[in-house]
């Protein structure tokens, strides 16, 4: 057998491999219906496959109106984490990427992910963090997104999308996401840029720990001390009041997305640690979004004209992003019907996971392309709407809207027209 045909065999053989787990997976799903829970064998399955498809398992959880509900609910229990891989080897490979600047390195990992795992040690004789990749994770990364894509059409019969959208097309944007975080140079590089905009900000209590080298497989940076934002118990013991922290959240996310026009793409509780002093660490930056000058002018008055329940300027957002829907003032009544009877109640009272979730959910039945960037954009919200559901149940996050609009009118004069061109509008919803 010749060595190309021997190399067509192998994803051949995972091809069979996973369509036979996940056949197994969807066949169980009769019998976990009976307990409410029919997509229970599609997610143990996933798990069974490893790290591509625990993290394709995540991106179906989390992401807002594109997967029906009970789907997402399910795939909420997927663990970004495996058994550590051996400590002799992530402290060898950190040894070639950092020489002897390295010591103190514990073989203990602190986290052990899908496609990394961290361990604590020192550079220089400064605590640190050595983030090091799987060894292999690269080819399996690879050979896994193969067969992924082939299996697409069929799998999509199993995990159905809400809109017109296609599942080979949402794993075409997976693909894109998950190669890059494999590259931990470009992670450094992204941490470094986001540190000079907070510093030009004087935002210090956002912190992004400072990389200290590496290579792209391996990645030190400075050390934080902190725990889960999302951690009642330990904010509690702080003494922090968990309301300021998620506005200033929000307010770094909306300098970051619509002045920086890059943007954190993950901030799930585990990726924003707290600090007994308040200080706020925005971790891991392997997941990043970028949006155009037009497309962050665009961001804002979409955003700005749901609150001001404007749709017709919504969708002239959408036409900044290139995005042109049929049908406009057909859309724009749908989404005047999906929303204002949320939005005209006041802002104290809105939810905002459900309310992007109704805004996603039109857009796709429409046969919008929804934008990467806005989708993106729309669950790092909804990360912070859980957060706040959570930690300050008496407060709506867009309560803050309000003072944050205030914000970018005094701070970013030049730009206020532009983002918000309804702002004192909207700042009147709730006076």
């Amino acid at each position: 057998m010749s060595g190309s045909a021997q190399l067509d065999t192998v994803p051949a053989r995972r091809c069979a491999r996973v369509t036979a787990t996940l056949g197994l997976g969807a066949a169980a799903a009769p019998l976990h219906a009976l307990t409410g829970r029919p997509y229970r064998g599609m997610r143990r399955a996933f798990v069974g496959l490893g790290p591509v498809f625990v993290k394709f398992g995540q991106v179906v959880a989390s992401t807002p109106a594109l997967f029906p509900a009970g789907v997402r609910a399910e795939f909420r229990g997927l663990l970004d984490d495996l058994p550590a891989f051996d400590a002799a080897r992530a402290r060898q490979r950190a040894e070639r990427a950092l020489g002897d600047r390295l010591s103190g390195f514990d073989p203990v990992p602190v986290a052990a992910a899908s496609l990394a795992q961290v361990h604590r040690a020192q550079v220089d004789g400064r605590p640190a963090a050595i983030k090091v990749l799987r060894p292999g994770i690269a080819a399996e990364v690879e050979l896994d997104l193969m067969v992924l894509q082939r299996l697409a059409p069929a799998l999509e019969r199993t995990i159905p999308l809400t809109g017109r959208l296609r599942l080979d097309e949402v794993v075409e944007d997976f693909a894109h996401t998950l190669r890059r975080e494999l590259d931990l140079e470009a992670e450094a590089a992204e941490m470094e840029s986001a540190r000079g905009f907070l510093s030009h900000l004087g935002a210090e209590e956002v912190v992004v720990p400072a990389p200290l080298g590496g290579d792209r497989e391996v990645l030190a940076t400075e050390w934080f001390d902190g725990f889960p934002i999302d951690s009642r118990v330990a904010l509690r013991s702080a003494g922090l009041d968990p309301a300021p922290l998620l506005q200033t959240m929000l307010l770094r996310l909306q300098e970051m997305a619509l002045v920086r026009r890059r943007f954190h793409g993950d901030l799930h509780a585990g990726n924003v640690l707290i600090g007994d002093d308040g200080r706020m660490a925005w971790i891991d930056w392997g997941i990043v979004s970028s949006l155009s000058a037009g497309q962050a002018v665009a961001a804002g008055r979409m955003f700005a004209g749901a609150l001001h329940r404007d749709f017709p300027l919504v969708l002239e957002g959408l036409d900044e992003f290139g995005v042109v829907p049929a049908r406009r003032d057909e859309l724009a009544d749908a989404l005047d019907r999906a929303l204002s009877p949320r939005l005209e109640r006041g802002l104290a009272s809105v939810e905002v996971s459900p309310l992007v979730r109704r805004a996603l959910a039109v857009l796709f039945r429409h046969g919008v392309r929804v934008p990467r960037e806005l989708v993106m954009l729309a669950k790092q919200i909804a990360y912070f709407d859980r957060y706040a559901r959570t930690l300050v149940p008496t407060r709506r996050l867009l309560e803050d809207a309000t003072e944050i609009f205030a914000y970018f009118l005094a701070s970013y004069p030049e730009l206020s027209d532009q983002l918000y061109p309804h702002a004192a509008e909207a700042l009147a919803l709730d006076p």
